[in-house]
């Protein structure tokens, strides 16, 4: 751990000296006072998408509304990508000046715990205890420590498969696979009738076949256990040797020019019936186009899994402000909370087909993304497996790689 910390540090430090005079509009926080009748302001990071120009607008007025008179958010808005905003995140926290909320705090396995060792979130816990709205994910928890509070008990941070019944259909397949087994059958089969048969990016830590390449792993108990290790000192395992099997077979089934793909080129492959599958979480449903959402399907993965890590939509409250400003951040997140409630009556018939599978799911497994080391999801992915799938690298290599570079070493 103390390696991690020493890891997180110098990333932190090296980004301020990078970052001085970035575009991105510095954040001043100092710790607020009450006074007699005067609104408790609560100051908050949130993002902009700088495409869509989208943002949590209504949830802040709508909360300012509500408790107009008691708390007030006051938001400083970063129009970035989710790349821009972690980036924000490292520099204020290097110069302590982080608000009372922030989101997307696990993006970072080193960054997440280095917070924690240095005391910089608030246990959650004993506030939300008593709150009926958070009474559904507390329910299994063995320890009164909560740092992060997801949306929706991790509905809304899970993932599986979505596929093109027509496609499926037209290639002979009744019904989705429940085997992998059946599911690599499938993908030969999907092949065979001319069709690409996954949808693959890889341009960005190749996220599409991690996903199925990890849910491959996880398809044991040792695998299940392995990923739920955080910042493991060593890679060289059994549970990497499948997760790279797996990669390997599935790249025998997606586009050939992969590699080259980003995340919105190869969505938009899938969505013009380019590909059979895709996977992917359930955020994707919104970005489906209303023409095809009949044609789209949503399956776990073989074995009945799916990947659920509350720790993707988790905020945090951070610790040093005065208590009264602590009690508005909980009731800001809570008030998000009661806004997420699932409303069976206003979805569509995919998100319901999506709660079905939610609820009907054997086991979980974690995001990869939130245990594992940064160089290895930032560098080391987007070097080594094009080697790797091309057979200029083997498996061995690939794992004796990996443990050299969470210990600082160079590529070979």
């Amino acid at each position: 751990m103390k390696r991690s910390i020493i890891f997180g540090l110098s990333c932190i430090l090296l980004l301020c000296l990078e970052m001085t005079g970035c575009a991105t509009e510095k954040v001043e926080v100092t710790v607020l006072k009450k006074e007699a009748g005067q609104e408790v302001v609560i100051p908050v990071l949130l993002r902009i998408d700088p495409e869509t120009g989208e943002g949590d607008y209504e949830l802040v007025e709508g909360f300012n509304r509500e408790y107009e008179g008691i708390y007030r958010v006051e938001v400083q808005w970063v129009t970035e990508k989710e790349q821009g905003y972690r980036e924000e995140l490292k520099l204020l926290s290097a110069l302590d000046q982080l608000p009372t909320v922030i989101t997307d705090v696990a993006f970072s396995a080193e960054f997440y715990h280095m917070m924690l060792e240095i005391d910089r979130f608030v246990n959650l816990y004993p506030y939300i205890q008593e709150k009926e709205e958070w009474s559904g994910f507390l329910k299994d928890m063995e320890e009164e420590e909560l740092y992060l509070v997801p949306l929706e008990e991790g509905m809304y941070s899970s993932a599986g498969i979505f596929y093109n019944r027509r496609i499926l259909e037209e290639a002979g397949i009744a019904a989705f696979p429940e085997t992998w087994d059946d599911f690599f059958d499938c993908l030969e089969q999907i092949k065979n009738y001319g069709i690409v048969p996954l949808t693959s990016h890889e341009s960005g830590e190749y996220w599409c076949s991690m996903l199925l390449s990890t849910a491959y792993m996880c398809s044991d108990k040792k695998g299940r256990s392995f990923i739920r290790e955080t910042l493991p000192g060593s890679y060289h395992n059994d549970s990497i040797a499948k997760m790279l099997e797996c990669m390997y077979r599935i790249h025998q089934y997606t586009f050939a020019d992969a590699n080259e793909l980003n995340f919105n080129q190869a969505e938009e492959r899938f969505f013009h019936g380019e590909s059979a599958m895709m996977a992917n979480g359930y955020w994707m449903i919104q970005e489906i186009p209303e023409e095809i959402e009949e044609e789209i399907g949503f399956a776990s993965f073989p074995g009945n899994s799916m990947m659920v890590d509350v720790a993707m939509s988790g905020w945090a409250v951070v610790s040093g402000y005065e208590e009264d400003v602590v009690q508005g951040a909980i009731e800001f997140l809570s008030y998000r909370q009661k806004r997420s409630e699932v409303d069976v009556d206003r979805m569509s018939e995919l998100e319901k087909e999506f709660l079905d599978v939610f609820q009907e799911k054997q086991y979980t497994f974690p995001n990869y993304q939130m245990h594992w080391s940064e160089v290895l999801l930032k560098d080391f992915f987007n070097d080594a497996f094009p080697l790797f799938l091309s057979g200029q690298m083997d498996e061995e290599t690939f794992m004796t790689e990996m443990d050299l570079q969470v210990n600082g070493k160079e590529l070979s």
